[in-house]
């Protein structure tokens, strides 16, 4: 028998996991983790909304029963929605990714405090993220115009930097 700090309730262990750790929701572990660390944080305001998404889509599903099946119909459907800020465009990757790994802090949280054994879904969140964007100045043609304009665009303080950027091809 274990006593959870967060929920203020006894569990019954059997076997690797308790009744109680058996049904929690994904819901119910975004909640304790708001509740006991990201609503006293600095950046709360932000992660709320994240926690809102993962809630929206997986919140009533029990944390031991999800699958890799799961997460990636997460992912696509989180990387299908329109950005909520008006702009134009979907969810990136990268915003996926980040709601993963918030979701997968919220399990080792829960983990922290009694309430989960070990973190189903650990191995299960890995987003496969675009190559960054490469600009090409002139067609690759050495000290071009184009480069050139960059270059005095720039201020003086940056222009050594931007200069051993281009000189080794970063």
């Amino acid at each position: 028998m274990y006593y959870s700090k967060i929920s203020g309730q006894f569990g019954i262990v059997v076997g690797a996991m308790s009744q109680k750790a058996s049904n929690l929701t994904v819901k119910r572990i975004v909640k304790d983790y708001w509740d006991g660390h990201i609503q006293h944080q600095k950046y709360a305001y932000n992660t709320k909304f994240i926690l809102e998404a993962i809630i929206q889509k997986l919140g009533d599903s029990k944390i031991y029963r999800i699958t890799k099946f799961d997460i990636e119909e997460y992912k696509r459907a989180r990387l299908a929605d329109k950005k909520r800020n008006g702009s134009i465009g979907n969810i990136s990757p990268r915003t996926v990714q980040m709601e993963l790994q918030l979701l997968n802090a919220a399990v080792n949280f829960a983990i922290d405090n009694k309430l989960l054994h070990f973190n189903p879904i650990k191995r299960l969140i890995h987003v496969r993220q675009n190559p960054p964007k490469q600009v090409v100045l002139d067609d690759g043609h050495e000290n071009g115009p184009q480069w050139i304009s960059v270059y005095n665009a720039v201020n003086d303080n940056v222009k050594p930097i931007l200069l051993t950027l281009y000189e080794t091809q970063a």
